[in-house]
């Protein structure tokens, strides 16, 4: 099927067997975007880990920041390499519903947005609502649908035909939060 929206080219970079940490895998993918106000190029990184069997944890941030601990909160706009931001994210929703979903179809793609410093962490996360708005206007169209744990500031995108039960979806996510934050 032919993505509704307009992607950036992207490749497959590596894929790491991770079995003594928190997930199994990381499959690790190059977007190749542009500065909005140069036209200058900018890689993006986007990473997906797999938890349990069909859960993929997903972030994605400039590949210049790659191993910097803050490297998902920082904005490249504010360091003045504006970015389209809404194709980046539709990138990584196609690369999901291309590269995962078609080979898994129990595959759901984690969908969560970090904090800035001066954010509530008690609300959902300005980063996760701009994710939502550009997401859910395409997951129909997909034959997507999401399923929001926004007291977790995060959503899933599965597909429609999944076999899984939905709360087995919510219970992964949480057992993977709970682990990530030693509390298991």
């Amino acid at each position: 099927m032919e993505l509704p929206f307009a992607i950036y080219d992207y490749c497959f970079n590596k894929n790491i067997e991770t079995p003594a940490q928190l997930t199994s895998s990381l499959t690790q993918y190059r977007i190749f975007a542009f500065q909005t106000n140069s036209g200058l190029p900018i890689e993006y990184l986007y990473n997906l880990y797999s938890f349990k069997q069909d859960l993929l944890i997903t972030d994605i941030f400039p590949a210049q920041w790659e191993g910097e601990q803050d490297c998902f909160q920082k904005l490249t706009s504010l360091r003045g390499m504006p970015v389209n931001m809404k194709k980046i994210s539709l990138t990584c929703l196609g690369i999901f519903y291309k590269d995962f979903l078609t080979i898994n179809p129990n595959a759901g793609m984690v969908v969560s947005g970090s904090y800035l410093p001066a954010e509530d962490t008690g609300q959902v996360s300005r980063k996760l609502r701009l994710y939502k708005s550009i997401f859910y206007p395409y997951l129909n169209n997909l034959g997507l649908i999401p399923i929001e744990i926004f007291n977790l500031n995060a959503f899933i995108i599965v597909g429609k035909e999944t076999m899984k039960n939905m709360d087995d979806y919510l219970n992964d996510y949480k057992s993977f939060k709970q682990k990530s934050h030693g509390n298991a």
